[in-house]
């Protein structure tokens, strides 16, 4: 087991691309602000020599216990972008992308299931707001993960397609055309 490989093993890495992409859009979506942490270990059923990333350590989702979700678009990266190489697009985040954006709430409520009452203490209606918000922001992946293409960082390399950034706000001519209308 290790947490670190040098390049040419790291490249090597049987789920290289799924366990990273799928961490990121995890990440993203539950506002992890703590580096992406991987164990790299060779799986007990496998003969060959390779490794598997395993993520570990998920404690600083939603902003470290804070509850609050201040995006950043160089947040949830891990620091060694060559496991970003295979990105090319959106669709390189599928199925997990989807499968959040898609997400019932019965099932991010059954995810609660089991959390005793005294760890939201004083105030045990903070995890139904938990619930509401995380809901909420499957809506908001895609545009996180343009907002990380088009950042400083450039992390992935080889999406080499132009992703324009919505703007959170109308422009300012359409909103004073609806405002008159009314």
């Amino acid at each position: 087991m290790a947490d670190f490989l040098p390049d040419r093993l790291l490249r090597r890495v049987k789920n290289l691309t799924s366990a990273f992409l799928g961490a990121f859009v995890f990440d993203k979506w539950t506002c992890n602000c703590d580096g992406r942490q991987v164990i790299f270990h060779r799986p007990a059923d496998d003969e060959g020599s390779s490794y598997a990333a395993a993520m570990i350590d998920q404690g600083f989702c939603f902003n470290d216990g804070d509850w609050t979700f201040p995006d950043s678009a160089i947040r949830s990266l891990y620091p060694r972008r060559l496991v970003y190489e295979k990105v090319k697009g959106m669709e390189s985040f599928e199925p997990f992308l989807s499968r959040i954006e898609n997400l019932p709430t019965t099932e991010l409520e059954a995810c609660t299931e089991g959390i005793p009452a005294s760890w939201c203490e004083p105030e045990p209606g903070q995890l139904g707001r938990l619930l509401e918000t995380l809901y909420a922001r499957r809506r908001a992946l895609r545009q996180a993960i343009i907002e990380t293409k088009n950042s400083s960082l450039g992390p992935f390399p080889n999406w080499t397609r132009a992703v324009a950034v919505r703007s959170p706000l109308p422009e300012v001519g359409s909103q004073e055309k609806r405002l008159s209308r009314s």
